[in-house]
């Protein structure tokens, strides 16, 4: 009971001392050492929330922004009747949206750069491609949308004759996706 004590108290401090990563690990062997433990639910949730303060800007490796979004689910697997259940999930959704921003940036930096690399071009399609399957609901879908379009018009006119052809194809259902999902866009 007492080195229960002292190993919450550890993770306890570092946390009070925004040693945000430590913490994490701490709250999490807390949780894996001691499974009965009346703390289990509270060091559970602090260790998702430690690895979520140590998750850096969104430029920045993201490692700890999945160790968080990990942390958070099992969270709200093992405890869902949890008081704070919906602290869990608000934090979830606020490192998902870390995960999309830093997505649509690097697809967009793809296609500022594609003039200087023609595969660039290929690259932002795909990028962008997977960004709309992986956050299906994103708040930079309709953007993401105009840019992968705008990627694919830019290629074909980059493109030798031989293979304007499938590119043009493809220009076109991205202009019909676009316009079928957002018919009063701002970018049509």
């Amino acid at each position: 009971p007492q080195m229960e004590r002292i190993q919450f108290m550890v993770a306890q401090s570092n946390f009070n001392t925004k040693s945000y990563k430590l913490a994490g690990y701490y709250f999490d062997r807390f949780t894996n050492n001691y499974p009965n433990s009346s703390k289990r639910e509270e060091a559970a949730f602090l260790s998702a929330y430690s690895y979520k303060l140590a998750s850096p800007v969104f430029s920045l490796d993201q490692t700890d922004t999945y160790k968080a979004l990990e942390s958070y689910q099992s969270f709200i697997n093992t405890y869902p009747g949890s008081e704070r259940i919906d602290e869990a999930n608000q934090h979830y959704k606020e490192l998902r949206y870390k995960l999309e921003k830093k997505a649509f940036e690097i697809a967009k930096t793809y296609y500022r750069t594609a003039d200087y690399d023609l595969r660039n071009y290929k690259a932002s399609i795909q990028a962008f491609d997977n960004l709309l399957s992986d956050y299906l609901g994103s708040e930079f879908k309709e953007e993401a949308l105009y840019y992968r379009l705008k990627a694919a018009h830019d290629f074909v006119l980059k493109s030798t004759k031989r293979s304007k052809g499938p590119r043009i194809k493809d220009a076109i259902q991205a202009y019909e996706k676009l316009v079928r999902n957002f018919p009063n866009s701002k970018y049509l």
